[in-house]
């Protein structure tokens, strides 16, 4: 049995059940769901976020502020798709500035690389790299 069938109660899942259980006591049906939302995020289950985004419930800002904060708090990972080290997307925006000051420097291309990598922090290998990968995405 699949781990969304165990959860489900009578068809429903448990959080369909909380937010009913909430409006049953007067609350209103968007508060029942920010609340139980909120619940369940502070215990690491972003299920019922999602399935409100599933149901095309507007999200309220209150639910968008607390994702924002466990992500700030770094309480909130993601786990890469698949095995080994998760790819840093920062390295694009670097070799980009790599790429593009190697196209504006007027030296040679030695110096150049010398300079831009120590400039960054890189070694040269990884500028060269970098105006490779940027003239070759240009000639596409």
């Amino acid at each position: 049995m699949t781990k969304r069938k165990q959860d489900q109660i009578a068809g429903h899942n448990p959080w369909e059940i909380e937010i009913a259980f909430y409006k049953s006591k007067g609350i209103d049906p968007e508060k029942a769901r920010t609340v139980t939302i909120f619940r369940w995020m502070y215990r690491g289950d972003l299920r019922p976020l999602a399935w409100s985004i599933d149901q095309g419930h507007e999200l309220p800002p209150a639910v968008l502020n607390l994702l924002h904060d466990l992500i700030v708090e770094d309480r909130l990972k993601l786990k890469p798709r698949k095995g080994g080290a998760p790819k840093k997307p920062e390295k694009l925006a670097r070799d980009i500035i790599a790429a593009l000051a190697y196209e504006a420097h007027g030296g040679t291309s030695e110096e150049a690389f010398a300079k831009i990598a120590d400039a960054i922090g890189v070694n040269e290998g990884t500028v060269r790299q970098a105006v490779t990968r940027l003239r070759k995405a240009n000639n596409k």
